[in-house]
């Protein structure tokens, strides 16, 4: 618009060359103005890369969806006085904006959400879906196998998995009477590491007593927060339970119960 270049067709193709203006701006005895992005162009952009942020690897119409998903979220907790990942997290917001499930069962397979959360909200999160999928024009229901079953034909081919050895040694100091404590000093091992060796046996199917490390009561409680917040992130769970419970206590019941499940 402001004439710096001129478009020249000697060739036979059509190129653009520096004109007398151009070089005038070259000598520094002009200056170039550049006209600012329309404010309306400028939020669209700033929403696009916000979006991009928290919803990576998504395509374009995956982050729309993505978007409403959340705005649905935010609407729920605020009637429910909740934080918003307690209804779920962005990571399984993304799973909902790739899949976009319909049937309850395709629903539940997604990563985040347990019986509770499907019973509550399945027909707000689908009707969405739904509803930003026919105004798009996007295929619906393209759920992935579970994990569970995929771990499982894992499992039927490769046997039970074989603790390491770091785990097996905390293991047996931990049978010999050792306490979680004494175990860290002696291996130079943060207790919390020790905990997660334990955990992890118990997920591999090792009969741990554990009861002496979860205080009396706590077992329940933490049970009913896990089936209310049904995420695989122990820090919503903590923020519910609230400072009288530990981090540890939280990650070795989970164990007991994925060990039972």
């Amino acid at each position: 618009r402001q004439g710096l270049l001129s478009e020249s067709t000697e060739t036979g193709y059509a190129i653009l060359r520096l004109n007398a203006l151009s070089r005038q701006i070259l000598r520094k005895q002009r200056d170039v103005v550049i006209e600012a992005l329309p404010q309306s162009l400028q939020n669209s952009l700033a929403r696009s890369s916000r979006a991009a942020s928290v919803a990576p690897g998504l395509a374009p119409e995956e982050i729309g969806l993505f978007q409403h998903l959340r705005h649905l979220r935010k609407q729920l907790a605020d009637e429910q006085g909740v934080p918003p990942y307690i209804i779920f997290t962005d990571a399984t917001l993304r799973a909902m904006a790739q899949q976009r499930p319909q049937s309850s069962s395709q629903f539940a397979q997604i990563s985040g959400i347990g019986s509770r959360k499907l019973e509550a909200y399945y027909i707000p999160f689908t009707r969405e879906i739904r509803a930003y999928c026919e105004m798009h024009d996007l295929s619906m229901g393209l759920s992935p196998e579970p994990a569970a079953k995929k771990e499982a034909a894992s499992a039927s081919t490769t046997g039970p998995a074989v603790p390491s050895l770091t785990r097996q040694i905390t293991l047996q100091m931990y049978q010999d009477g050792q306490s979680v404590e004494d175990i860290a000093g002696e291996r130079n091992l943060k207790p919390s590491t020790i905990i997660s060796h334990l955990a992890e046996l118990i997920e591999a199917g090792e009969a741990i007593d554990v009861s002496a490390l979860i205080q009396p009561g706590h077992y329940e409680a933490i049970h009913d927060a896990l089936q209310q917040v049904d995420d695989e992130a122990l820090k919503p769970v903590k923020e519910l339970l609230g400072d009288a419970y530990s981090y540890e206590e939280i990650r070795l019941v989970k164990a007991l119960l994925r060990q039972r499940a």
